[in-house]
């Protein structure tokens, strides 16, 4: 049976994550150590909670944990079918198809989180029981909707909205009157949209000083929703395109029919999501 990997992104860090991990492989403290500059596995393991909330701190966690759970996998199974990663967890899904190395996987993700962590002002919702044309036809009322992005498409009925944070107060505020159920997320800005306009033109700069091997195995990158192409110019748009999730997982539907999918990472919110895939999706 084939097997597919997916990573996911932030959202999934808690206090605590990894901790029957960490001693397995003691090489990956040591190098997030030599990379990050701070003590990465103590703060993945008593917190305080809300330094790993911030977006630096919470992207270097998640992809390092998420690794470790992908080190746990290789060590009992053999190359899976296929791998794709939620926002930053891509990162994870290109290092397990060899396309980058952990340490330089690393290197990308901190400067990522730092680019991303000062674009101040930005707010993101879930939004859900609307499909996409339903949100679409409610924010078409809404002045304040013209500054509002769609930031992810996980389901049919599970939404991200990314903006200015009084802009997505107001436009969280109509959609629930018009039968949403609206969820204001943790994050510290408006990713995955045109407010990371300024972080996309640095990072792509900082990309251009590293070299992307092509993928051993199919790699789907959640900005296309088809085999990653062009890695430098795909993770830099990364930063102002919606993560198309739900198309992401239809495109291994549709390839591995009867693939069975793992998440590499601390949680089941990809699992969780993909109850809700299936029964849109096949």
């Amino acid at each position: 049976m084939d097997k597919v990997l997916f990573f996911p992104g932030q959202g999934s860090q808690e206090v605590g994550m990894g901790a029957e991990m960490w001693d397995t492989a003691p090489e990956i403290a040591d190098i997030a150590h030599e990379v990050l500059g701070y003590d990465l596995k103590s703060l993945c393991l008593h917190g305080p909670a809300e330094q790993l909330n911030k977006t630096d701190f919470a992207q270097a966690a998640i992809y390092t944990v998420n690794h470790l759970h992908l080190l746990q996998w290789q060590s009992s199974n053999d190359e899976p079918s296929a791998v794709l990663g939620h926002s930053i967890g891509q990162y994870n899904a290109m290092v397990a198809a060899s396309v980058i190395s952990f340490k330089d996987g690393l290197k990308l993700v901190k400067k990522r989180g730092e680019l991303m962590a000062r674009q101040a002002g930005g707010a993101m919702c879930a939004v859900m029981k609307l499909n996409r044309a339903e949100i679409e036809a409610a924010l078409a009322a809404i002045p304040a909707s013209e500054h509002i992005d769609f930031a992810n498409y996980n389901s049919a009925l599970q939404t991200v909205l990314s903006g200015p944070a009084q802009a997505l107060e107001e436009v969280a505020a109509h959609l629930g009157e018009s039968g949403a159920f609206v969820v204001k997320l943790n994050t510290s800005g408006a990713f995955h949209s045109k407010q990371m306009a300024e972080a996309k033109t640095e990072f792509a700069k900082f990309l251009s000083q590293f070299a992307f091997a092509s993928p051993l195995i199919p790699l789907v990158c959640n900005v296309t929703a088809q085999p990653i192409n062009h890695i430098a110019t795909a993770l830099a748009d990364h930063l102002t395109h919606p993560v198309c999730w739900s198309d992401s997982i239809g495109y291994v539907f549709k390839h591995f029919p009867d693939a069975e999918f793992v998440e590499c990472g601390h949680g089941k919110t990809l699992t969780n999501i993909l109850r809700y895939n299936k029964k849109e999706l096949l």
